[in-house]
């Protein structure tokens, strides 16, 4: 779905919600269902499947259900019925600053008419644009900015789920506002021209992403007739064909089923329960209890989905497309091997969790696995193993293992598919079909459930209020990763239908070369489908029936991973230590203690250690983190010793993925990763086991050339080399930030030569970094948690016990420069810079320009604050004037930039009907008429309000332990400590004036400009250009930087650089003195 880009970026899931989630390993609260788009049953008005969350609130009349929640939430929860029916859940959150609502319609892409493919995803649009009593366009997503919020909406295969974010005092206001887009709806006639624009849009971002272009595929498959064959995000040419037909589907579909029996509400805010209750009950009244035509059940949806039986298994490929390979042409340099399954639909089977339970031993990385036999044996096959569920809907669910592949792997896809087999009839009999396995998962989840960190009030929202119908009331909050009842005929009935004869087999390539007969119509992908043969698939039967002499050649390699020992079974919390509670009393951010400081000792050696505690002393939860920081003399200079250090990394973190295995499980990690003068590790999990994980994760630091395999350089280099390689295929929305980075920063990143320089970076180069680089360091260590005093001390002597801190730099930690690594230039007052460029990938339709106004450095805090101020009052008029006024793009936003404390803001606009110097006319067109006089005529009652809202925001306690933890850990590393920081920002936005903005905003717009522009669709002269269009305004008083191709364009960065001057580096502050000699005990 990609990042919150805009106050209301509407979008339609490619079937299923945040996909990086939906293979899904282990901890099964990645397998929430809320997160994975996955169980979402629509027809809730014509499917026999209805829950029993369902069936409570109808034959409960209104009644309180008291909802099981986690140990450690803190939140109150109240569920009842509207008198007109409606199902609400209200949440009170006493932290929170923020409040949020959440509708979810049981109403999706399933539902569109045959003839006008994305209706429903139309609707979702159509919704954000008036009601009849806040007729004007834009004003909910204006007044949302205005008080530090946004709203955003998905349409899925069977709901779409609306969602808005906003401050405690704005709240009552805006629920009202959202409430009328569901009870009154304008869905003019002109909206509909304009905004069918805006979906053609959204198209045209998705129509180069591979990830789209693969699901594509796989829903074409689908036999004719069934829903998943449809194409549910709409395009001009569905939906501009007759406009006045859209709008009449539009309004079917509204009438025919946006009603409270295909509804459910959820609603969250710090004010006591009794008045969000009142406040669901005067909103959202007026909501319309019947659908409208309920006796004719194909209005506003396709006939495939009326006449699809209620209820039953309703597959949707046939025996033309089992047992195939399908080959795909991607455009990314992409191998990856998927393999699919369609099984029964898993909605009702929620307490069994059978999916999960055979994508928990497919997915793991012990010594036995699957994993481990593709990646290690011989030569490395596959990148990675992912196995879970994909879809799952009313009528049917998929099962699916997905594999990145190496080179190696592309010619080898028949033994993977083999391995998968073999593995599966290892999961098939009485040893891997255990209680005790289904235990283990079950206190895992159960343990993550009890302990996990609150979500964002609109991500908590909109899970809740989607899952409130699959389950019953008092398991809606933990049902989805809840291991209830082991059923042994329950996995051996899936493992039925994951068989060879049953398996669609999704090989995703560029496929150079060869010729794919067929091509998608609305993404223009090109793909295959070959029958394998009954020798091949009798092949596959034997070895998944583990039969036959080809099943007894994997025997030896693959086996069940073990117990495990790093099941947690204790949630012990420490007492507060004293001496935390006295320096930490207050109410504002709490402070790391300095607990050792070798250079404050004086004392004689070589050591250079310095290590920082906090205990969590807020959320208490049974957890800790520990991050030991390892800084060289020297950072890396070179491009090539920044690869070579990455490449260590990378390769000692992988050798741990499979040591590590059971802990991982359990919910322990290990991440080591490059901080550009050195390495940091960092280990957290329960308090339970971690001591014995950090021990066993250094102890194998310690001595990383026994880790580091040639075999599995070449392959993780690739990898690297690859991604690199596509992320210059990424769309140019997601490009274009980089680039900007590279104009201002140095060093500045070249994909282009750092491709080169990997080609250099050799295994040797690995194995020499320790002796190279880690011979000389500082150690910096940060103990956060479920620790005290005593804990943390021997955390750090373990840490230091097993990683060398020999120095012949003395002052080495002391001397090193902040984590500002990179330089930001200086650039001309008044000056105005264009650079342009064609896309990396010729085949994208999409322009975008990004401009950039600099301020400058400013140690004045109060100019960060006017800047927040700016980005809060420019937000909601930027979307709404050129996105939804002009209709320039799907993707517009405006932001704020800080960098080393160098202020600017931006502009961003991607479109794929105009021209980059055409968007850019119209960004400094809205800058010069539009914001311009809004902060000209801004009065002092507005200029407040926004304050007020900053106010609010600024001292909104921690939400989460993780949220404290990286607060700290920034400080320490930006070597800043300054905690409390925002604190200080509270008194100062007292402090602020509206004058003082007005001068800063006419700073601001008097300092230089950089235009940074992908140009798709730059015409050769301004005779091309449309009859309302005028070529770039400024464009002659402005320094071009014309680049024939992208990787011209570093260079011409380069060029641009010579003779401008940098911002000088940030000083580091002094290091926190120790108190009540806590130094005084030696580690």
């Amino acid at each position: 779905l990609g990042p919150k880009m805009g106050p209301s970026q509407r979008r339609l899931t490619p079937h299923r919600s945040l996909r990086s989630l939906r293979l899904l390993r282990l901890l099964p609260a990645l397998l929430l269902p809320v997160l994975s788009g996955a169980l979402r049953i629509g027809l809730a008005d014509q499917l026999a499947v209805d829950t029993e969350s369902q069936r409570q609130h109808a034959a409960g009349g209104g009644r309180v259900v008291q909802v099981e929640k986690a140990k450690m939430d803190p939140r109150e929860y109240s569920t009842f019925t509207l008198s007109n029916g409606l199902p609400v859940m209200c949440i009170r959150d006493k932290t929170s600053s923020q409040s949020s609502a959440s509708l979810d319609i049981h109403v999706g892409s399933f539902y569109d008419p045959n003839q006008i493919p994305g209706v429903a995803h139309f609707l979702e649009h159509m919704l954000f644009l008036g009601s009849e009593k806040y007729p004007t366009e834009g004003l909910f997503d204006s007044k949302l900015a205005q008080h530090g919020g946004y709203s955003n909406a998905y349409t899925a295969s069977e709901n779409t789920n609306y969602f808005f974010a906003v401050s405690d005092g704005a709240f009552e206001e805006c629920t009202d506002m959202f409430a009328q887009m569901f009870t009154s709806p304008l869905l003019s006639i002109d909206a509909t021209n304009r905004e069918a624009n805006a979906i053609n849009s959204e198209h045209e971002k998705n129509h180069n992403n591979d990830e789209w272009r693969i699901e594509r595929v796989k829903m074409v498959l689908a036999k004719e007739g069934h829903p998943y064959n449809r194409f549910g995000t709409g395009n001009k040419d569905t939906l501009l064909k007759d406009v006045q037909q859209s709008h009449k589907a539009l309004q079917q579909l509204f009438n025919g089923h946006y009603c409270v029996k295909n509804m459910h509400l959820t609603l969250l805010s710090s004010q006591p329960l009794e008045k969000t209750v009142e406040l669901a009950k005067k909103s959202f009244a007026n909501v319309r209890q019947q659908c409208t035509d309920e006796g004719d059940r194909t209005v506003g949806i396709g006939q495939a989905m009326a006449s699809t039986t209620s209820g039953v298994f309703s597959p949707p490929y046939d025996q033309s497309v089992l047992a195939s390979t399908v080959r795909v042409r991607t455009l990314a340099n992409k191998k990856s091997l998927s393999l699919v399954w369609q099984i029964p639909p898993q909605n009702m089977l929620w307490k069994q969790k059978a999916t999960a339970y055979v994508s928990s031993l497919l997915s793991s990385q012990h010594s036995g696995s699957l994993y481990n036999y593709l990646t290690r044996k011989d030569e490395a096959l596959v990148e990675g193993v992912q196995a879970g569920q994909g879809e799952s809907l009313s009528m049917f669910s998929t099962f699916e293992v997905e594999m990145p592949l190496t080179e190696a792997g592309t010619k080898k896809i028949d033994h993977i598919v083999e391995a998968v087999q073999a593995y599966l009839a290892l999961i098939d009999t009485k040893e891997g079909i255990q209680n005790w396995r289904f235990d283990e998962l079950k206190t895992n989840a159960r343990m993550h459930f009890d302990y996990k960190e609150k979500e964002a009030p609109e991500d908590y929202t909109s899970s809740v209020a989607s899952s409130m119908r699959l389950f019953p009331l008092e398991k809606v909050l933990v049902a989805s990763s809840s291991f209830e009842e082991f059923n042994s005929t329950t996995i051996s009935n899936l493992l039925k239908y994951i068989s060879p004869k049953n398996m669609i087999i999704v090989n995703p390539s560029k496929h150079d070369g060869v010729k794919l007969g067929q091509t998608e119509q609305f993404y223009g992908v090109e793909y295959d489908v070959s029958p394998m043969s009954k020798e091949r698939i009798a092949a596959l039967e034997q070895i998944r029936s583990a039969q036959g002499s080809s099943a007894g050649k994997f025997h030896e390699d693959l086996f069940l991973p073990p117990k495990s020992s790093f099941v947690v079974t204790e949630a012990k919390v420490k007492e507060i230590d004293p001496l935390m509670a006295k320096f930490n009393g207050g109410s504002g951010d709490p402070a790391a203690l300095v607990i050792h400081d070798d250079y404050a000792s004086n004392k004689d050696g070589d050591r250079r250690v310095v290590a920082h505690w906090l205990q969590d002393t807020q959320f208490k939860k049974p957890k800790g983190t520990v991050t030991v920081s390892m800084y060289t003399a020297k950072p890396y200079e070179t491009t090539k010793q920044k690869l070579t250090a990455e490449l260590f990394a990378a390769m000692v973190s992988d050798a741990l993925v499979v040591e590590t295995d059971a802990a991982t499980s359990a919910g322990y990690s290990c991440n080591i990763g490059s901080n550009g003068n050195g390495l940091d590790i960092t280990v957290s999990g329960f308090s339970q086991h971690l001591p014995r994980f950090l021990e066993y994760s250094l102890q194998k630091m310690s001595s990383p050339e026994k880790l580091l395999k040639k075999s599995r350089f070449s392959a993780i280099k690739t990898s690297l080399a690859v991604s690199i390689e596509n992320s210059l295929m990424a769309e140019p929305f997601r490009r274009i930030g980089s680039l900007l980075s590279n104009a201002l920063e140095t060093p500045h990143k070249d994909p282009w030569l750092t491709m080169k320089e990997l080609e250099k970076v050799e295994f040797d180069d690995c194995v020499d970094f320790k002796r190279k680089n880690l011979a000389d360091v500082a150690v910096e260590i940060f103990v956060f948690g479920n620790s005290d005093l005593k804990d943390a001390r021997k955390i750090v002597k373990q840490a230091t016990s097993k990683i060398s801190s020999k120095v012949t730099t003395p002052s080495l930690l002391a001397s090193l420069p902040p984590s500002d690594t990179v330089s930001v230039y200086k650039l001309q007052k008044g000056s105005k810079t264009v650079f342009r460029s064609p896309p990396s990938d010729e085949s994208n339709p999409n322009s975008c320009v990004q401009t950039y106004w600099q301020y400058g450095r400013s140690n004045n805090r109060k100019d960060k604050l006017y800047l927040s101020v700016l980005n809060a009052i420019a937000h909601g008029p930027c979307y709404g004037t050129l996105r939804t006024d002009e209709q320039l793009g799907y993707v517009v936003a405006s932001q704020a930039d800080a960098r080393s404390k160098v202020y600017g803001f931006k502009i961003l606009v991607q479109s794929s009907i105009k021209p980059a110097g055409y968007l850019q006319q119209r960004i400094l067109n809205f800058m010069d008429t539009k914001l311009d006089k809004i902060v000209a005529n801004l009065t002092d009652s507005t200029f407040k309000e926004v304050v007020s809202t900053l106010v609010i925001r600024t001292k909104e306690p921690a939400q989460s332990s993780s949220s404290v933890q990286s607060r700290a850990f920034s400080e320490i590393a930006s070597r800043e400590y300054k905690y409390n920081r925002r604190e200080e920002d509270v008194k100062e936005l007292s402090k602020v004036t509206l004058e003082g903005f007005k001068a800063f905003y006419a700073k601001l717009r008097a300092g230089p400009m950089v235009s940074i522009q992908i140009d798709k669709k730059a015409p050769a002269n301004a005779a091309e250009l449309d009859s309302d269009e005028k070529p770039f305004a400024e464009e002659k008083d402005a320094e071009l930087n014309q680049c024939e191709k992208m990787e011209i364009m570093p260079k011409k960065f380069s060029d641009w650089h010579q003779n401008k001057d940098t911002f000088d580096h940030l000083v580091p502050n002094k290091l926190p003195e120790c108190k009540e000699n806590l130094c005084s005990v030696s580690p």
